[in-house]
């Protein structure tokens, strides 16, 4: 299943007659090399993080004989503006037994050239450059934290059978959050309600809002962090960021990204109300 979704040309399903999908291919992304000779001796230092755009190409055979009196131009003529340099549509797919895993890529038309070598059944090759590089689920995952419900630290449970096992125990205002795929994901937290000087920490790495006179919040307020867009706004308006209120040198936004698996998220305050919780939502993300 292969499908390309665009807000301003809807869904074009590449499932069955007229269009099938002959071949598909997702590049591997292109590493963002950062190397440097070693002095005086054989071989470079390899100080490599991190990845750009990938290539995705999609085989796609018309069937213009299927559709009962559409032409091969109509059929072109559906795929063409997807292709479009200045649209961004997001390239859905799950691969054949895998039908229950969908995910998803967002791209750019790359190159499309029409090629008809016969009077029927031609096949386009449509290549997309995919920007980001990154993988997700469709489903957007989302948690909630709200300190001020509970008064006491819950403990661990001590089971009485062998093998004894005791997971871990997040304490007053954290949460264990288990993150699917196989690589870090990008999240936006949203804190809400009455809180003076929030404090979130994501693995141990803790984002203090308590610098330069802090962050006092008052009830309907939000305060809004994106990892991916690197930015912390007040009630989500670019007009009043608050960046400058955190501890900013102590942390890299890189390190804050969610890891594949269990990651332990911590909400805190000087103060906080009765209405005060964060919700984080993140898409689970793939190398491939």
């Amino acid at each position: 299943m292969i499908t390309l979704a665009e807000p301003d040309l809807g869904l074009l399903q590449l499932l069955d007659d007229p269009f099938t999908v002959v071949s598909f291919q997702i590049g591997w992304p292109v590493a963002r090399s950062v190397m440097r000779n070693r002095a005086l001796a054989n071989g470079v230092i390899d100080d490599t993080r991190f990845s750009g755009a990938r290539a995705v190409t999609v085989g796609l055979r018309l069937n213009d004989k299927a559709c009962g009196g559409v032409s091969m131009q109509d059929l072109f003529d559906q795929v063409m503006p997807f292709m479009v340099a200045r649209r961004r549509p997001v390239l859905s797919w799950s691969l054949p037994g895998s039908d229950a895993t969908v995910r998803q890529l967002t791209v750019r038309g790359a190159d499309a050239p029409v090629v008809v070598a016969g009077p029927k059944h031609p096949v386009l090759a449509l290549s997309f450059v995919a920007a980001e590089g990154e993988i997700t689920s469709v489903a957007q995952q989302c948690a909630n934290i709200t300190p001020s419900a509970a008064t006491a630290e819950p403990g661990r449970t001590y089971p009485l059978t062998f093998p004894r096992t005791y997971p871990a125990s997040p304490g007053i205002g954290a949460r264990l959050v288990t993150v699917g795929g196989n690589e870090v994901a990008h999240w936006v937290a949203t804190l809400h309600g009455a809180i003076t000087n929030p404090l979130l920490s994501v693995n141990g790495i803790t984002i203090n809002f308590d610098e330069r006179g802090g962050v006092v919040l008052a009830s309907g307020s939000t305060l809004v962090i994106d990892t991916r867009a690197r930015t912390i706004y007040l009630n989500g308006d670019p007009s009043t960021p608050r960046y400058d209120k955190t501890n900013l040198t102590e942390w890299s936004w890189s390190d804050l990204l969610f890891d594949p698996g269990v990651n332990t998220l911590r909400f805190d305050g000087t103060s906080i109300g009765a209405d005060a919780s964060v919700d984080v939502c993140w898409y689970d993300t793939w190398v491939s």
